[in-house]
């Protein structure tokens, strides 16, 4: 039986490791090369709702599960704050465009994604909460359907595969991060490992949209007792400061695009014109950061038992200026390359662990 060039064998597409971190807030890929990837967590139900005047138009994608129609990309999108959402469609629409637009279309992909500690594990037992990681892992292998592609997934995008889904706690894959050091490039790239991390307790504070997870790992396990998610991350600062600017300008709502906007410049523009607000900011981080600060040492203590404390996520990228101001601990260091530290040990593991 002969096939096309439009339609080429399995075996002949290619193959690749990725670790895709789908947080509440942002959407991370990462994988072989040094390949990394964002996009806001942004995707609700219904068609687009712009009309493109000139050029590709907007990073929109659109997908059809079943009867219901769904957006993601450029959109102002329905809210990801619930524990459901990680196998929710919202979730799997915000994954197919995330992956199309990272630009893994007609790949056959081995994916590693992570949970928060709290839904990981069954509350008050420490046993894995099997139930709901093998509904977060199938959830990527249920039906969808490309409506209209966004023009970031370049011409004709080829439908991916997902060869294996592995699901693992978030800290532990930041402790895979840290373990194995990737040296060489492409299929000849070889972890090498720091040996002298296997043994030692390491403290990890990922800082991210809905949650910031500390999680203690020792020999490659996580120390519950140590280990809890904190319901407190830069989703609640976002909705203080759209509050405030609501508040003080008498704005009957603020969206997400122009709040995104006000966030990175600290201006938003009110009535046609560019008004400062950078107190608003400032003043709601600094509210948020210390109710994080208080519940962190409270788990953690004064840090002295473990080896270091590492800081990273989305959301430690925001309050850095702040954690530099006044350190938590001692031994605490911002990890680098912060926003990507769960998707590349989540990469890790999938290339170089699961697989050995």
């Amino acid at each position: 039986m002969s096939t096309s060039a439009a339609q080429p064998q399995p075996s002949a597409r290619p193959e690749v490791a990725l670790g895709y971190d789908d947080g509440f807030r942002n959407n991370k890929v990462a994988g072989p090369n040094g390949a990394q990837y964002t996009t806001p967590s942004q995707v609700r139900r219904g068609p687009r709702n712009v009309v493109a005047m000139s050029g590709d138009g907007p990073d929109i994608g659109e997908f059809r599960i079943g009867e219901t129609h769904y957006s993601a990309g450029h959109v102002d999108g329905e809210s990801t704050h619930f524990d459901e959402y990680p196998h929710s469609e919202l979730s799997r629409v915000m994954a197919f465009h995330t992956l199309y637009a990272a630009g893994y279309g007609g790949c056959r992909l081995r994916l590693a994604t992570g949970l928060p500690i709290k839904l990981y594990y069954r509350a008050g037992t420490g046993e894995v909460n099997e139930d709901y990681v093998a509904k977060k892992k199938q959830n990527l292998h249920n039906a969808i359907e490309m409506v209209h592609p966004s023009p970031t997934y370049g011409d004709g995008p080829e439908p991916f595969e997902v060869l294996s889904h592995e699901v693992l706690p978030e800290g532990l894959v930041a402790w895979f991060h840290l373990l194995i050091d990737e040296r060489g490039d492409g299929a000849s790239a070889k972890p090498v490992y720091r040996k002298s991390l296997e043994s030692e307790p390491v403290g990890f504070i990922d800082m991210g949209g809905r949650t910031t997870d500390l999680a203690v790992v020792v020999d490659g396990e996580v120390d519950l007792a140590r280990s809890r998610s904190i319901e407190h991350g830069m989703i609640n600062v976002r909705q203080r400061v759209r509050e405030a600017i609501c508040a003080r300008y008498d704005l009957p709502k603020f969206s997400d695009q122009a709040l995104e906007q006000a966030l990175a410049s600290g201006k938003a523009r009110i009535f046609g014109k560019p008004v400062d607000v950078t107190d608003i900011i400032k003043s709601a981080k600094h509210t948020e950061l210390e109710i994080i600060r208080d519940q962190v040492r409270t788990i953690f203590g004064a840090g002295a038992e473990l080896s270091q404390v590492q800081i990273f996520g989305g959301a430690a990228l925001d309050f850095r200026d702040l954690l530099t101001e006044q350190a938590w601990f001692r031994h605490q260091q911002m990890a680098d390359n912060p926003l990507y530290v769960n998707a590349i040990g989540m990469y890790k593991f999938i290339r170089y662990v699961a697989g050995a």
